[in-house]
């Protein structure tokens, strides 16, 4: 995870250029990493960009499954809260203007 958390880190030097701040902060269990945020400051006050990285331990998995859930319906749900991520982002990156009428 650190490894990924890294190459979020390159990626986001590469296209804001070299921050003025880097703060992270993390938690570990049992010494090894279970979730980092990174926060990265800009000479641009406006400019300010995160990186977040986690896992979910294996007793949360085992919580899920022991209320019923198969691996299958985890990968979709995977799946569904992946979509919508990738969905809003796109969607902010774009400024999408919204297509359908206000619900009332």
């Amino acid at each position: 995870m650190l490894d990924l958390h890294v190459h979020d880190a390159h990626f986001i030097r590469l296209v804001f250029g070299m921050p003025q701040e880097v703060t992270t902060t993390g938690r570990l269990r049992d010494g090894l990493p279970e979730f980092w945020h990174t926060q990265f400051r800009f000479a641009d006050p406006n400019l300010i960009v995160e990186a977040t990285s986690g896992t979910i331990d294996q007793s949360a998995f085992d919580a899920i499954k022991g209320a019923g859930y198969t691996d299958e319906q985890l990968v979709e749900i995977s799946l569904a809260i992946a979509t919508t991520t990738f969905t809003n982002i796109f969607n902010r990156i774009n400024d999408t203007d919204v297509d359908f009428p206000a619900v009332k």
